[in-house]
């Protein structure tokens, strides 16, 4: 029982460790990720003001909306898209 409870908190340790490691401890594979950032669609609940941005919830955005941004783009040097939902299925699967 000893060897088995040893076993398993060595094995929760290691896979913990690695998970914080891959995800929070290593840099992103990009030159200059200090200049990376987010841009999502957010949708503000009827009557709540559009200033108001912790009252509003992120609704991912569709491919049409990205090359919009990637046309309309003044700002970025450049604009790149991912699908967060299936990246988190094939993390999972």
């Amino acid at each position: 029982m000893v060897v088995i409870t040893l076993a398993l908190g060595i094995g929760a340790t290691a896979a913990i460790f690695s998970l914080v490691d891959g995800i929070l401890l290593r840099p992103l594979p990009f030159p200059n990720a200090d200049r990376l950032v987010a841009i999502d669609t957010l949708e503000f609940p009827q009557g709540v003001s559009p200033t108001n941005v912790g009252a509003a919830y992120p609704i991912g955005s569709s491919y049409p909306n990205f090359f919009d941004w990637r046309r309309e783009n003044h700002s970025f040097d450049s604009l790149s898209s991912c699908d967060s939902a299936n990246r988190m299925a094939r993390a999972r699967g």
